[in-house]
């Protein structure tokens, strides 16, 4: 079995941001672009997203990404499951249990939504 390396992350130049509620924080490299309450699209149009945070990365091409943090209020009433499914409603995706920060979440992977491709992490 070939050895494997570890790669390290130096995050002296990287950027912090936290949310105005404080129920979350980030980090991120500074060639990223971070927008709030705003999300750019393939062309470069801004859109309006409140209760958001987005991170776009250009890189070369075929390797540039927009990450999206949407926030929300809890809904009491809802399990996880059923708060995942309206994120976006898709028969037959698959459901990956993950834990964040010892929470459990949901991530929807390659999730055909609107006009593109997502994924998308949902916790409470």
């Amino acid at each position: 079995m070939p050895a494997q390396t570890k790669e390290t992350i130096v995050l002296d130049d990287w950027q912090s941001y936290t949310s105005k509620t404080g129920q979350f924080s980030i980090r991120y490299p500074s060639e990223y672009t971070l927008f709030e309450n705003a999300k750019p699209s393939a062309d470069g149009v801004l859109a309006d997203v409140p209760d958001s945070v987005a991170l776009h990365y250009l890189g070369p091409p075929g390797e540039g990404f927009i990450f999206t943090i949407h926030y929300e209020p809890r809904t009491p009433e809802l399990t996880l499951q059923e708060r995942a499914s309206q994120t976006c409603p898709v028969e037959g995706l698959t459901q990956h249990f993950i834990e964040v920060d010892s929470k459990t979440a949901i991530l929807l992977e390659d999730t055909p939504c609107s006009f593109s491709t997502a994924s998308f992490i949902v916790f409470f």
